[in-house]
């Protein structure tokens, strides 16, 4: 609700538009995903990874990256799409 504010009132200040709504809610702050946030993410989950394939169940959540870098802990390693850009096409 804040950042919605916020927005509306940058652009309203600077004059610029307030980015094309992509119809996703981030899956933790649940505020709209806007073509103006920096890197709209999704986060797959599969789940029974210890099981054969037809027995896994994907879903997919969407956030801003930068929810997701502030929530997940520090300790978590091997996280280049959060710090490096330039290696974001690594697989």
């Amino acid at each position: 609700m804040i950042k919605k504010f916020l927005q509306k009132i940058w652009s309203t200040i600077i004059g610029k538009p307030r980015g094309e709504d992509l119809g996703f809610t981030c899956c933790f702050c649940n505020e709209g995903i806007t073509s103006l946030d920096p890197d709209p993410s999704d986060i797959v989950v599969v789940a029974n990874i210890d099981k054969p394939k037809e027995q896994q169940a994907e879903q997919i959540f969407y956030c801003h990256m930068l929810c997701l870098k502030n929530k997940i802990h520090p300790d978590v390693k091997d996280l280049f799409v959060l710090d490096d850009p330039s290696k974001q096409n690594r697989v």
